[in-house]
C-alpha cells in the first residue's frame, strides 16, 4: 500500500508541471502575437494577466484554437479584451 503513495505524489507533480507548461506556452504564444501587433512586452504581459484573472487560465488556453467571435467565448470577451488592451497600453506608456 505504501508503494502507491510515492507513485501518486509523482503523478501529481508531473501533471502539475504539464499544466503549468501549457499555461507558459499559451502566454508565450499570446505575447508573440501581441508583440507583432505593435504592443510593448509590458503591455502584452498586462493584457494576458488581466484577462486570465477576469476569466480563467483554461479559457486563455482555448484562445489558441478559437477566434474572438467564437460562441465558445463569453459574450463580453471581445469588448473586455479591447478595453483591457487600451488600459494596459496607457499604463505601459507612463
Amino acid at each position: 500500500m505504501t508503494f502507491y503513495k510515492p507513485f501518486l505524489a509523482l503523478s501529481f507533480v508531473l501533471v502539475s508541471l504539464g499544466i503549468s507548461g501549457c499555461n507558459l506556452h499559451t502566454q508565450q504564444e499570446f505575447e508573440k502575437i501581441c508583440l507583432s501587433g505593435g504592443h510593448s512586452k509590458t503591455s502584452c504581459e498586462c493584457i494576458y494577466q488581466r484577462l486570465e484573472q477576469t476569466y480563467s487560465p483554461k479559457l486563455m488556453q482555448r484562445l489558441e484554437h478559437v477566434s474572438l467571435q467564437s460562441p465558445v467565448l463569453p459574450r463580453d470577451f471581445a469588448p473586455t479584451f479591447l478595453s483591457t488592451m487600451q488600459r494596459c497600453d496607457k499604463s505601459s506608456l507612463g
